[in-house]
């Protein structure tokens, strides 16, 4: 257990049965796991309006910051919640202003506003993966979570326990463990689907990796891995821009998706990287659909703006064995891809 800010009544502790009294962090700690990008791209939920809608929905009070610490994305609860006007809370907005207006009105408790301040916004600046109870100074009590997310941005989210306290009929408890669990599953599709394609990210994929892999080790059956490069893609980017380069994405990514077969597994495993897994199906018939998914991208012209081009991919195959863990597998695949590009690219290699 380490002291964070011990002057503000905060503490981590990975076991919330140990926390003091009062506010308390129930879990805390810095996740930057294997895919986190940082990046410094917006974020946006284009082509995912279920998504959007189910966030603005939710009674949670639901806030987005990019990397630059700007708040994208705010819902009307959290808007109301603190009673932000629109110049603090509105799109492209920085965060900073609004955590300083909302710590000097004294929401944050008691001691110096800008030790607050000070504390939230590194949990944002550094990603700070957090889960905190507090209550409020004019009566209340809150659950305040915070997380990084893939594309580099970070989600605020504050639920309102105080009607959880009160005393409710079964009907409204219901109800509120139910939005609960809606938002809950907002979230873990927005921290796992890549936002451009749709499709599930790094993080996404090592989780469908792990279900597949106990699955794996208790029928003693066979998977084959794939690491797919687009050739030239950073090319297709200086010579007709980033945009292009996001419909080059999205068009490969659509003709994978339609070549798989039904319980395939495709992901955007960074930049222009796809994985794939395979599920029950050994090295032979992988080499079978690496071919095809070559071919298929091979064959299908990416009509952009002011050229139509054709567009090859590179790809590492190899069997993914049930004692060895997806890392391993992923990592023998990016060396048969690096033999893919070193014999001349628009070919899959597999040992």
């Amino acid at each position: 257990m380490s002291p964070v800010r011990p002057d503000l009544g905060l503490q981590l502790t990975a076991d919330p049965d140990i926390a003091p009294d009062g506010p308390r962090v129930i879990e805390a700690g810095r996740s930057r796991g294997p895919g986190a990008s940082w990046s410094s791209l917006p974020f946006s939920l284009e082509g995912l309006p279920l998504l959007e809608e189910a966030l603005r929905a939710v009674p949670q009070a639901v806030m987005v910051t990019d990397r630059q610490m700007r708040m994208i994305f705010t819902n009307s609860a959290y808007t109301g919640f603190f009673g932000l006007p629109p110049e603090l809370s509105g799109g492209g907005a920085p965060v900073q202003p609004a955590i300083d207006a909302i710590a000097a009105s004294g929401e944050y408790g008691p001691g110096p506003p800008d030790r607050h301040a000070s504390f939230r916004k590194a949990a944002i600046r550094n990603g700070l993966r957090f889960q905190l109870e507090r209550r409020r100074p004019r009566g209340g009590h809150l659950l305040v979570a915070g997380c990084p997310l893939d594309h580099g941005g970070y989600l605020t989210l504050i639920t309102d326990l105080s009607v959880r306290d009160a005393p409710s009929a079964p009907v409204e408890l219901l109800a509120e463990v139910e939005a609960l669990r809606a938002e809950n599953r907002a979230l873990a599709q927005l921290a796992t689907t890549d936002p451009l394609l749709g499709i599930p990210n790094r993080r996404g994929f090592a989780r469908l990796a792990g279900a597949e892999h106990r699955r794996l080790r208790r029928e003693r059956d066979r998977n084959t891995v794939l690491l797919l490069d687009i050739d030239h893609f950073k090319s297709i980017n200086d010579t007709h821009g980033h945009a292009s380069g996001d419909a080059v994405l999205r068009r490969i990514a659509r003709t994978l998706q339609a070549t798989l077969r039904p319980g395939d597994h495709l992901a955007r495993h960074g930049g222009e990287e796809f994985a794939v897994l395979l599920p029950r199906t050994g090295l032979e018939r992988g080499q079978e659909m690496a071919e095809a998914l070559r071919l298929a991208v091979a064959e299908t012209p990416v009509a952009l703006p002011a050229a139509t081009l054709r567009v090859a991919i590179s790809g590492g195959v190899t069997e993914w064995a049930p004692d060895e863990g997806i890392d391993e597998a992923l990592a023998r695949a990016d060396r048969h891809l690096y033999v893919a590009k070193q014999s001349g690219r628009n070919r899959m290699v597999a040992a």
